[in-house]
């Protein structure tokens, strides 16, 4: 029964440190330096990014790709983060990041 016993506790050790080595693209971030500036969301269905694809974000803004990456989504959250050390700006859309800029209208 011991040995049962400890096979069962090195299983859920194991288990424990997958789910703490994946940490999400926000929490990879925010050790990086970058904090949420804006919250809001796509402006409707969202359909990845290709370059140059405009979307319209909740909150007026605009964010334009610069790369090509394939998500779908209906009104997902998006968050713009900024870095404190350097000013540089990363956009997560539904919790992946993707490339590009950010507009006003």
């Amino acid at each position: 029964m011991l040995r049962k016993t400890a096979m069962i506790a090195l299983t859920d050790a194991a288990l424990s440190l997958n789910l703490a080595a994946e940490a999400s693209t926000l929490d990879r971030l925010a050790r990086r330096g970058f904090g949420v500036i804006e919250q809001t969301q796509v402006n409707g269905e969202f359909q990845g990014c290709e370059y140059g694809r405009r979307i319209s974000l909740m909150d007026g803004l605009i964010f334009v790709c610069s790369g090509y990456s394939y998500h779908y989504s209906y009104g997902p959250e998006t968050l713009i983060l900024k870095s404190v050390r350097t000013g540089e700006i990363r956009v997560l859309i539904d919790d992946e990041e993707f490339d590009g800029t950010v507009y006003k209208r």
